[in-house]
């Protein structure tokens, strides 16, 4: 063993290639007996067979069909394989559409693997016939990464043609797919592997993963916590779905957080956090990824060292030996977009992916992070500072530039060169333009998740035949160096709110590793419930970018001991003293009724609170009549939020099921669909009929500060009636003064 420093202050001892110093294999109990970890699956099964994947063209990143026009043309899609698969066959199923006029003995599309030319088909032979085209790929091609592309060739005369001529075109229809037969590909006990096997970042499905805890402890579920906001972060978009095992291991691939006496027979045991990577002894074709130590803390410990400095590990077996960590600050998480600079949009995806090239190029799609309570009150728009390269033929028509946000239309930009290029124009036959635009984005229609997209868009000039040039010159790009300024905004926002909390988990992410958030389970919980937790924790690293490696675990804990902290219940059972105590605060009923109160006063105890009670007096805001869910069937579980009772500007929110496994149902649904997820919105939501519906809409508190003077324009902003009641006594004020002053010269007018 050899000590070292790896990042993040993290000192390790490693274990040379996959062998580690042998150790007792289990420690008796006070009683003599030995105990270990039981095996679900029994003695080890056999190798499991090969499998068949289907990658559908949104499985490539094609998210719609893929349309080819003009006399050339090629589209390129991506695909990959994991660590532990070998394809031992691979099959290419087309549905094409493609025009009729094509010339047959001169048009084609031909496929390549990895750019080597693997099939040529006919056209249009094979799209009037069926449409349907199978093709067989060399399976001894295909590697960890791979390039699938559609190269067109079409002509529809002999003579002299226009190149991108309405008549030349191709459709791969959406339906087309790409059959894989896989078969496991024994991997090493290396954690240097990691995330893979656990994680494929090749894999475009949802990530699905099995956390094993015999000893469901707070300490142990806090480390527990750590990893699934890890493998949340890395998943991203894809989103995952977890189950917890508490007895035995399961097939596949697992995490399994468990003191020495819990662990299985064989496996080494250390006085120290450790960290192990094993083959699976109930299934040879998965990997237990264990999370070990003498101690809560040292478990803690070796989760923290997991998810701060995975790239470092490397063996079968790692110890640790010191963790330090630096603390966060509020809204610093590293995948949010910052307040105090303008940022380069290059610092946020690769340089590559803002240049496109041909004449009728895709959209450059630009995905974002922002902080979900930004408040823009008095700066309604944020500046997009871009600078725009673009490089057309001469004498073509200028094109134009597209900005949108969240596929909202923003603003047009016309790529028309600038006068001082006239001479340039006139000297050579291509034109690079560079000229730079300031495009004003809504603050409002930010959200959590702000989409940029860019496109070039190039008019068709006119050709006469036998004039064209097939070379295609028309580049596009945005400057990496473009920045976007959320410099002005403040964090401000009217809670609760389903729809930042269901995007973000806010705003419990305020702090990026959850430190100053204390999640509530009942004594008796069981994996369901753990389940829906380590789900949430997913969502919560996807946001943030970071670990939630801070967050508290408490059962049943006395309502006290949660001042001073952001606070998420869940409930999938009898409740717990702290949700029995507040019941009265939620905005629906307790016992998941679908008739809402409709009468419940605001929280007390904020200036929000206090504003929306004079609003009350003077008629705005009043409750509705009551409100009714949009559907009869019986309601399963609900999210609701409200402002703690123990701290001022604190949060509670509860997830609450008539069962364990409705709890975790309601945190799949907004998890892993995103239609749900649109359906997240004010309050409270209810799920009925395995469908979200937003059951209050009503806000009682604010997070955020705003600053005094900010805060009182904001909430007179919003109350019109109670800023005209303010004039009118402002302008009676006056009077009543104007009225004393005259008076009071008149009397010395009088007297002299």
């Amino acid at each position: 063993m050899v000590g070292l420093i790896v990042g993040c202050g993290l000192q390790l001892a490693t274990a040379n290639g996959q062998s580690v110093t042998p150790l007792p294999t289990t420690e008796p109990d006070q009683a003599g007996h030995s105990t270990s970890l039981p095996l679900a699956g029994g003695p080890s099964v056999e190798m499991r067979q090969a499998q068949t994947r289907i990658l559908a063209l949104n499985n490539l990143g094609q998210r719609s069909a893929l349309e080819l026009a003009g006399v050339e043309d090629s589209r390129t899609l991506a695909f990959g394989i994991p660590y532990d698969k070998n394809v031992i066959a691979a099959q290419l199923r087309l549905n094409l559409k493609a025009s009729a006029e094509l010339l047959e003995n001169l048009s084609h599309l031909s496929i390549l693997l990895n750019d080597e030319v693997v099939g040529t088909l006919k056209l249009p032979t094979v799209t009037t016939e069926t449409g349907h085209v199978t093709l067989d790929l060399p399976a001894h091609r295909i590697k960890r990464n791979n390039t699938l592309t559609f190269k067109l060739v079409a002509h529809y005369t002999t003579a002299c043609e226009a190149p991108r001529h309405p008549s030349l075109w191709l459709t791969v229809l959406p339906d087309s797919a790409l059959v894989l037969r896989e078969e496991h590909r024994p991997l090493p006990n290396d954690l240097s592997l990691l995330p893979a096997p656990f994680f494929e970042p090749v894999d475009e499905a949802p990530l699905k993963l099995a956390f094993v805890l015999p000893d469901p402890t707070p300490a142990n579920l806090q480390a527990a916590v750590s990893v699934a906001s890890w493998f949340g972060q890395l998943a991203g978009y894809r989103g995952v779905d977890y189950t917890v095992h508490t007895e035995g291991l399961p097939s596949g691939h697992a995490i399994v957080i468990a003191p020495p006496e819990s662990l299985l027979p064989g496996l080494p045991h250390s006085n120290e956090p450790a960290i192990h990577m094993l083959d699976n002894p109930v299934d040879p074709a998965g990997k237990l990824l264990v999370l070990t130590g003498n101690s809560a803390l040292n478990i803690e410990r070796a989760a923290r060292a997991l998810v701060l400095s995975a790239p470092t590990l490397s063996g079968a077996s790692v110890r640790v030996k010191r963790m330090t960590e630096t603390p966060r600050e509020s809204y610093d998480a590293p995948a949010w977009l910052p307040l105090n600079r303008a940022v380069a949009l290059g610092e946020w995806t690769n340089t590559a992916r803002l240049s496109v090239q041909g004449s009728r190029p895709a959209r450059i799609e630009l995905p974002l992070r922002v902080a979900p309570d930004l408040a823009g009150w008095n700066q309604p728009n944020v500046p997009l500072n871009l600078r725009i390269h673009d490089t057309v033929r001469h004498g073509t028509s200028p094109g134009m530039l597209k900005v949108y946000l969240n596929r909202e239309l923003i603003e047009q930009i016309d790529l028309m060169p600038r006068p001082f290029e006239a001479i340039r124009t006139t000297l050579q036959l291509t034109r690079p333009a560079e000229r730079d635009v300031t495009v004003l984005l809504p603050v409002a229609a930010l959200g959590a998740q702000p989409n940029l997209q860019f496109q070039f868009i190039y008019p068709e000039p006119p050709e006469a035949e036998c004039t064209y040039n097939l070379t295609d010159t028309r580049r596009g790009a945005i400057d990496p160096a473009s920045t976007l300024d959320l410099r002005g905004l403040t964090h401000y926002l009217a809670m609760p709110d389903m729809a930042s909390f269901g995007n973000a988990l806010f705003p419990f992410t305020r702090m990026a590793d959850l430190s100053e958030t204390r999640v509530v389970l009942a004594a008796d919980s069981g994996p369901e419930t753990y389940a829906a937790l380590l789900m949430l924790a997913a969502r919560a690293g996807q946001s943030t970018g970071h670990p939630a490696t801070g967050l508290v675990v408490l059962k049943d804990p006395e309502p006290e001991m949660l001042a001073g902290h952001d606070i998420l219940i869940l409930d999938g059972g009898p409740d717990t003293r702290v949700l029995e105590a507040w019941r009265a605060h939620l905005p629906a009923e307790g016992s998941l009724q679908a008739r809402l109160l409709p009468d419940r006063p605001p929280i007390a105890g904020s200036l929000a609170a206090a504003i929306a009670t004079v609003e009350r007096w003077l008629g705005k805001g009043a409750p509705a009549e009551g409100q009714r869910i949009e559907t009869a069937a019986p309601i399963a579980a609900f999210i609701a939020g409200f402002e703690s009772p123990l701290t001022i500007g604190r949060s509670v929110v509860v997830v609450s099921g008539d069962s364990p496994v409705a709890l975790k149902r309601i945190v799949q649904r907004f998890s892993t669909d995103p239609e749900q997820l649109q359906r997240m919105q004010g309050s409270a939501v209810v799920l009925a009929a395995d469908t979200l519906y937003t059951a209050d809409n009503e806000r009682t508190y604010h997070a955020g500060v705003l600053g005094p003077i900010r805060s009182l324009l904001w909430y007179l902003g919003r109350s019109p009636m109670l800023l005209t009641l303010l004039y009118l006594a402002g302008g009676l004020l006056g009077s009543i003064i104007i009225y004393l002053a005259l008076r009071h010269r008149a009397r010395d007018r009088l007297t002299t």
